[in-house]
């Protein structure tokens, strides 16, 4: 939040401050619970990894890290 105040991003009023930090909280627990279920399902880290580039090498691709789209693929 320090970040976004320093590149102009502004809050309505100290209800939406705090609203944005309850909305960050809850998303931290979110990933941190999914992250943890995982971890459980997985008796190896082979196994684990192997999810991990299955969610990741797909999004890293159409992300347009390595190269651009043409233009009549770009939305």
């Amino acid at each position: 939040m320090i970040f976004g105040i320093n590149f102009g991003f502004q809050l309505s009023s100290i209800g939406g401050f705090f609203m944005a930090l309850v909305f960050m909280v809850l998303t931290f627990a979110t990933f941190v619970g999914f992250g943890l279920t995982l971890g459980g399902v997985f008796e190896d880290t082979e196994g684990f990894m192997g999810l991990v580039n299955l969610i990741q090498m797909p999004i890293f691709f159409l992300s347009g890290a390595m190269w651009s789209f043409p233009d009549f693929i770009k939305a």
